[in-house]
């Protein structure tokens, strides 16, 4: 068996790779330790992981993690950056498209695409959601210090989470205002509905398992579930037919 921590000093040490394949390796490695500590703060927390266990999952010298992140917090920080700049990135990739035309007959088409979205990365980003409750647990009530892992991942939800949710915000008002949906539908109180709906079948599954023995990860259940999930909005926020 190859030595990681040589093979991590001969990837160092190889100063005569051309530019691109330098920057190349570079980025590999980087999203080899990214990977590896999703996994360690999801299992253990921030103040349980181990920097030193992360280089070996990812098969480098911790040297390297200093030298890509500077320390355990930025570290944790791009963690979570990476996994919300991309979740924020679809997010607006459905804003986007949904925006212009909009009209009632494009509502669940809208619903469906969001509820698609938001099922899709509560599994994708599994890892990433285990961390942010690692972090809520062991925060304490009232003011948190800047320097805690909750406050961190607030912080940055504001920074990339925050703007995708004021448009849904918006866009769920606008339609409110056109007429398309009820006028007592609750714009905030529905992204918080949905998010309910969608995140306690993949981030509480135990629960769900230990009700009705169901595999929540299978196609089937994922594909009802959505489809309850989708009807159960679509009941609440559609006009009826007299008008109310």
């Amino acid at each position: 068996m190859r030595n990681s921590r040589s093979s991590g000093a001969l990837r160092v040490a190889d100063t005569g790779s051309t530019p691109s394949r330098r920057e190349r390796n570079a980025a590999e490695t980087r999203q080899r330790i990214l990977n590896a500590a999703e996994i360690e703060f999801a299992k253990k927390g921030y103040d349980g992981a181990r920097l030193g266990q992360i280089a070996r999952s990812a098969e480098v010298q911790q040297a390297l993690i200093h030298h890509y992140f500077d320390d355990k917090r930025g570290l944790y920080r791009e963690v979570i950056e990476r996994a919300l700049d991309a979740m924020s990135l679809e997010s607006w990739d459905v804003v986007h498209r949904f925006a212009q035309p909009l009209d009632d007959t494009r509502i669940p088409e809208l619903v469906r695409a969001f509820v698609d979205l938001l099922m899709w990365q509560s599994v994708k980003h599994r890892m990433v959601y285990a961390i942010m409750r690692h972090a809520s647990a062991a925060a304490s009530d009232g003011e948190i210090p800047d320097d805690v892992p909750d406050a961190l991942i607030r912080k940055v939800m504001h920074e990339k989470t925050k703007p995708v949710f004021d448009a849904v915000v918006a866009l769920i008002e606008t339609l409110i205002q056109k007429g398309c949906l009820r006028s007592d539908v609750h714009a905030r109180h529905l992204c918080i509905s949905t998010l309910s709906l969608v995140w306690i079948t993949v981030q509480d599954e135990r629960l769900v398992r230990t009700l009705w023995s169901v595999d929540v990860r299978s196609p089937e259940f994922v594909r009802d579930r959505k489809e309850e999930i989708v009807k159960t909005i679509l009941a609440r926020v559609l006009p009826s037919p007299d008008g109310g």
